[in-house]
């Protein structure tokens, strides 16, 4: 059995809490509301809050990254119990992309626990980029007793008037660095 250690598991999850997303605004004063949204609903109730915040567009974007990775996982690997419970893999590969967003999450968020922390973002300033709003964002996030802080450029966009986030170009190599692993893995044996 191949599977994706809790290491990984961690280290995806606070990457995809800190790294992959940026919301967009309209007017600076939303943006920053979105911003500050966002991270009272993770402190709140966690990694499965993050699709409730992503624009439309970019979750379908997120979905497509893992593509290849169905294609080359078996029955003999552990990736998806791992990354989305004990669902079948034509499940998984056949959910619109909120539900595969939230599904990924939430069992991200079971496998690393109530340890992952969220506090409020500092925010320093936005910039408007034609009809994105890059928010530059003093973010605090940790994992049992270590805790990071860093800076971050959150993108957003707006989708029917709301602010919505943009993934991060971070988060375009995930589903590489999983098939990566996967590879390695199988080697291995």
């Amino acid at each position: 059995m191949i599977g994706l250690g809790r290491s990984t598991l961690v280290a995806v999850g606070m990457m995809l809490a800190m790294l992959t997303l940026t919301p967009r605004a309209s007017a600076n004063a939303g943006a920053e509301a979105a911003v500050r949204g966002y991270f009272e609903d993770m402190a709140s109730r966690g990694l499965v809050t993050i699709a409730d915040h992503m624009h439309p567009a970019e979750m379908v974007r997120f979905r497509d990254l893992f593509s290849p990775v169905f294609e080359m996982v078996t029955e003999d690997d552990d990736v998806f119990p791992e990354l989305f419970g004990n669902r079948p893999k034509d499940e998984v590969v056949a959910m619109d992309a909120a539900s595969f967003m939230r599904t990924l999450f939430g069992s991200l968020q079971a496998k690393i626990g109530s340890g992952l922390t969220f506090a409020q973002p500092e925010i320093l300033g936005t910039v408007m980029e034609d009809e994105t709003a890059h928010v530059l964002a003093r973010v605090h996030v940790g994992m049992a007793e270590v805790g990071i802080s860093q800076m971050q450029v959150i993108s957003l966009r707006q989708d029917q008037g709301v602010w919505k986030m943009l993934l991060t170009g971070d988060i375009t190599g995930m589903g590489e660095a999983i098939r990566n692993q996967i590879a390695r893995q199988r080697e291995a044996r």
